[in-house]
């Protein structure tokens, strides 16, 4: 199993850059990425996803950017809906537009 990773800068030349691959020995029986709530920001994780392979062992894999000098870079979490609703279902049965609530790392 093979998962590339690009990242996507629309001020850039090239608005899409090959970022880090990931190779998988075995076949797989499911993979899924995690919510960004889960990235650990202090090694500049851009992904990180569940792999359950044939064996039905389940692996973590991350997805990292590299960096110079190790620090938090904030361009590379941008704003994302948050995990708390921002109408209530009633609201949202009736048809009222809303704009999501958002948050940052």
């Amino acid at each position: 199993m093979n998962v590339d990773v690009y990242g996507y800068d629309r001020n850039a030349d090239l608005p899409l850059g090959y970022i880090e691959q990931y190779r998988g020995a075995q076949p797989q029986k499911g993979f899924n990425f995690l919510p960004k709530q889960a990235l650990d920001v202090n090694i500049q994780e851009i992904r990180r996803a569940v792999r359950l392979n044939n064996q039905n062992h389940i692996e973590y894999i991350s997805f990292k950017v590299p960096s110079r000098t190790g620090a938090f870079n904030a361009e590379l979490y941008p704003e994302f809906p948050a995990n708390e609703p921002t109408v209530t279902a009633d609201e949202w049965i009736k048809g009222n537009k809303y704009v999501p609530k958002m948050m940052r790392l």
